[in-house]
């Protein structure tokens, strides 16, 4: 996704959450206000994301069936995610990962095939947000169960950066993280920042424009991440009820925040196409947004 703008800009980009985010602040700014913005995406990534040790989430999936004590952000980012399960009917669902595992989306080593219709029965009886008990300052998962943040920590950590920009007075910024949570900022007199977003599938092409006005850009689709088993791609992106890939392409959403931008789009990527105009009217009170799926057909519904 090229990206313009028309003043002079540092940046700095950096590896984080499996992906590359680059930040690009005004000169004015200063290095120290770009250096930190990496330094709260670095504490959020440490405390939170459940691939690292000795984060809250990974301390939750290493006592599965214990209660854990947490802090306030994980209580609120899970209550916030089971919400969400709640109104797509378990499409979307972060205790998803034994899905994903069985897969072979985190075992690189293991022989790719579609799982047989058992082994799908016996892992679905793991994946149930219902099951994710929150009690005040405890958090409690099934035996057997294990979470994943990939859904939604990026784009919180997202705007963790933003709230601080914001704090420093900084009207003018663009947040790219790895193609996929692109966040813009900009005071009234600033022009918009303007994106390109390729069609599924296609990302040699330049595709259309989007301008982001003090918004956030979050893409849901399957074209960096999939498995391809015989001449057939799979995505991702799993549909929690029936244990197998979303077919639709892409899901596009504009938003406020990016937590939410992320969270929505994957939960709307999860859901069978004929439950999408249901499902996004009852997303949009928990917070607006606007945009549209693609899907399997190419055809594109909007949102």
């Amino acid at each position: 996704m090229p990206l313009t703008a028309t003043k002079y800009y540092h940046s700095h980009t950096e590896w984080l959450f499996h992906c590359h985010i680059k930040i690009k602040l005004p000169i004015r700014c200063g290095v120290d206000v770009l250096e930190h913005c990496f330094d709260i995406l670095e504490e959020v990534d440490l405390r939170y994301n459940s691939y690292r040790e000795g984060s809250f989430f990974d301390l939750i999936n290493r006592h599965a069936g214990s209660f854990v004590e947490v802090d306030p952000v994980t209580i609120q980012l899970l209550s916030c995610v089971k919400e969400v399960s709640r109104m797509v009917k378990g499409n979307y669902d972060v205790s998803i990962m034994p899905l994903l595992r069985l897969w072979g989306f985190y075992n690189p080593e293991s022989v790719i095939a579609v799982p047989a219709a058992e082994e799908l029965h016996v892992t679905l009886e793991k994946v149930d947000y219902k099951n994710i008990e929150i009690q005040g300052n405890e958090v409690k998962i099934g035996i057997g169960q294990e979470l994943t943040t990939g859904s939604f920590l990026k784009a919180y950590a997202v705007d963790c950066v933003l709230d601080y920009l914001r704090s420093e007075g900084v009207d003018d910024a663009l947040i790219n993280a790895g193609g996929s949570t692109i966040c813009g900022v900009n005071a009234t007199d600033n022009p918009e920042w303007k994106v390109r977003v390729s069609p599924p599938l296609q990302p040699e092409e330049s595709g259309e424009e989007v301008s982001l006005a003090n918004a956030c850009l979050s893409l849901s689709g399957q074209d960096n991440n999939y498995l391809l088993i015989g001449d057939r791609r799979y995505s991702h992106i799993l549909n929690a009820r029936t244990g197998m890939p979303s077919a639709n392409l892409q899901v596009m959403l504009i938003t406020r925040s990016a937590f939410w931008g992320d969270v929505l789009a994957t939960a709307l990527m999860a859901s069978p196409v004929e439950e999408l105009s249901d499902f996004s009217k009852e997303l949009k009170r928990l917070h607006p947004f606007s945009g549209y799926l693609t899907d399997a057909s190419l055809q594109r519904t909007t949102l």
